[in-house]
């Protein structure tokens, strides 16, 4: 299953406490029991609970990056023709270390960018860090079937897999009256809304892309 979370800044070096990252995780410890892996530096931080599935190796451990590291990526999900893309990017000169589809995921960014999604049968949600660019990159599958949380401030951006990662962080919690009476309308609440109204849901397909520079 795998959780991901992450925080990203948008105008200063992220001065928070750590905490924040490590509770996150945490409260997603039941989707990804086997590993939590941590990258930070002064424009975000990234987490992942790891639950392994096609490539048990640590090498395929996340956050993972290219060899460049240049690229940085939390991914949930599975991607069922990941071994085709492999092969294509081979060709295109991409070398690969692991046997995982997160790999191919992060090597499709690469080779496609945003338009790498178009080129995935699966379901995920996932973000992307240049460090180059500045740039990321969160996408979730046409279907929704992976959730993606986030909730935006004049600081940054916080989007975790579940709600309550979102909640490790000091963000506000108001609840939207509007997306109460959507629950007792339809017994769930419908994306983009959640509970909270600082808080909203990825619409299946949607994606955010974030740029800036120092």
């Amino acid at each position: 299953m795998c959780g991901i979370t992450g925080y990203i800044s948008f105008k200063q070096p992220i001065s928070h406490s750590q905490k924040f990252l490590t509770n996150a995780l945490k409260s997603l410890h039941k989707r990804g029991p086997d590993n939590n892996g941590v990258f930070k530096d002064n424009k975000c931080e990234l987490g992942h609970a790891r639950l392994s599935i096609i490539d048990t190796s640590e090498a395929a451990n996340q956050p993972m990056q290219d060899s460049s590291s240049r690229f940085t990526i939390v991914f949930n999900g599975e991607i069922y023709n990941f071994k085709n893309i492999k092969k294509i990017l081979q060709e295109k000169g991409h070398h690969f270390l692991t046997s995982s589809d997160t790999e191919v995921v992060l090597h499709a960014f690469m080779e496609y960018k945003e338009r790498c999604v178009e080129h995935f049968n699966g379901f995920f949600a996932f973000c992307i860090y240049d460090k180059i660019n500045h740039s990321f990159f969160i996408a979730r599958d046409r279907f929704g079937i992976k959730p993606l949380y986030y909730s935006v401030s004049e600081q940054g951006i916080t989007f975790g897999s579940e709600l309550k990662a979102l909640l490790a962080y000091p963000i506000e919690k108001q609840l939207d009256r509007d997306a109460l009476n959507l629950f007792f309308r339809h017994n769930y609440i419908p994306a983009p809304y959640t509970i909270l109204t600082s808080c909203k849901k990825l619409m299946p397909g949607e994606y955010i892309k974030i740029t800036g520079e120092d």
